[in-house]
């Protein structure tokens, strides 16, 4: 197992990575209906050989003390082996080096496996968060 950081998304294995969780959740009926991909977000990838098989794209947000977890995903065949949790705390090592207080991300109330490795991890429900559909009006 590799963990490559990136301080950009842009042009690396994170993209398509990051694409393809977003889909996969999509799919499950546990996404977001907007990919949160942008190209300012640092990324950490997880390689078997060379293969990657798992990203967690990230921002520094100084004025929260936090970093935010964009998107985390880790294909199928390579989840329960650890490569989450390497990702995960290469984050925190980076975290402490900018002197945050929290890492943050937001997931699914359905993604029951994923909020199973978060709270293994230490993580703590501290918000809910409500979602409003706007449906524009039809003007005739």
């Amino acid at each position: 197992m590799k963990i490559v950081r990136y301080e950009s998304i842009n042009y690396t294995p994170a993209v398509a990575l990051a694409v393809k969780g977003w889909l996969e959740a999509n799919d499950a009926g546990i996404g977001e209906p907007v990919a949160s991909i942008h190209w300012e977000q640092k990324a950490i990838v997880a390689f078997d050989g060379k293969v990657p098989v798992g990203v967690i794209t990230w921002t520094h947000q100084p004025s929260l003390s936090a970093v935010y977890i964009e998107q985390a995903f880790v294909e199928l065949s390579w989840r329960g082996k650890g490569f989450f949790r390497s990702m995960f705390a290469d984050l925190v090592e980076q975290a402490l080096v900018l002197n945050v207080g929290f890492i943050r991300l937001g997931t699914n109330p359905d993604n029951h496996e994923a909020r199973a490795i978060y709270e293994r991890l230490g993580g703590v429900v501290s918000a809910v968060f409500y979602s409003f559909e706007l449906k524009p009006s039809r003007q005739t």
